[in-house]
């Protein structure tokens, strides 16, 4: 009758400081990712507002890991088994969306490069070879192949005809000169007047898009701008840093 009374106690005690030490690790784990995190925002280029988030996320990172070290220390001191559990739970959740996110990436990249296989792929001899002439910019056999002529209508195995396969543009739809469309006026005098606002949220909205895109295409990207004249275009000259 003793044994049956320690036995269960004793399993509890096993099981609780497997629990603690596997807790600990995970934290261990955490702190490292969070320090390598730390560092990666410190020494990556960015803007002011880039350095400010940077600096709340890396705040945010201590006190959860000061929190997560509190909530482990208080459940191994109670030997609480579910406040254990639940701790190891808490923290191995980022862990594991860090192990899915690479895999996730993974997909994506096996995915873009199916599609990009299929891009300019086309099927019609002439437009295969326009379709090389294009992708290497190479304006004079292009202009042979054409003769002066319109493109025959081929379209590659991701749809696109010749046009769409050599040039997409992509373009701000709802800043710049929009930005003021909706701004209620009444027409009076003999001038109207449009502001334009460009902010850096939405030009790098557009540039990475358009990365994105020609990511799955033709891996070119030709940036159109004023900023020689407009000083507001400015933004879009910092596309690589987006």
């Amino acid at each position: 009758m003793p044994n049956e009374g320690i036995e269960p106690e004793t399993k509890r005690k096993m099981v609780t400081a497997i629990m603690t030490k596997v807790d600990w690790s995970l934290w261990g784990a955490l702190a490292i990712l969070a320090l390598y995190a730390m560092i990666r925002m410190a020494t990556e280029r960015s803007g002011p507002e880039g350095r400010g988030l940077g600096g709340l996320a890396a705040f945010l990172m201590i006190i959860l890991l000061a929190g997560a070290a509190v909530g482990v220390r208080i459940a191994a001191r109670r030997q609480s088994l579910t406040g254990l559990v639940t701790m190891a739970v808490i923290m191995a959740w980022p862990l594991v969306f860090l192990i899915a996110d690479p895999l996730i990436r993974a997909k994506r990249a096996r995915s873009y490069a199916v599609a990009e296989s299929n891009v300019g792929n086309f099927t019609d001899a002439t437009a295969a070879a326009l379709a090389r002439a294009i992708a290497q910019n190479d304006t004079a056999t292009l202009t042979g192949l054409l003769k002066g002529q319109r493109p025959p209508a081929a379209k590659d195995q991701r749809g696109n005809d010749l046009l769409a396969y050599a040039l997409v543009l992509v373009r701000e739809n709802c800043e710049g000169l929009f930005s003021s469309r909706l701004t209620p006026r009444e027409v009076n005098g003999s001038q109207e007047t449009d502001t334009m606002l460009i902010t850096r949220r939405g030009a790098e909205r557009v540039c990475r898009a358009a990365f994105q895109l020609a990511q799955r295409r033709r891996r070119h990207v030709t940036l159109v701008d004023k900023a020689n004249v407009l000083p507001s275009m400015a933004f879009f000259r910092n596309a690589s840093s987006y």
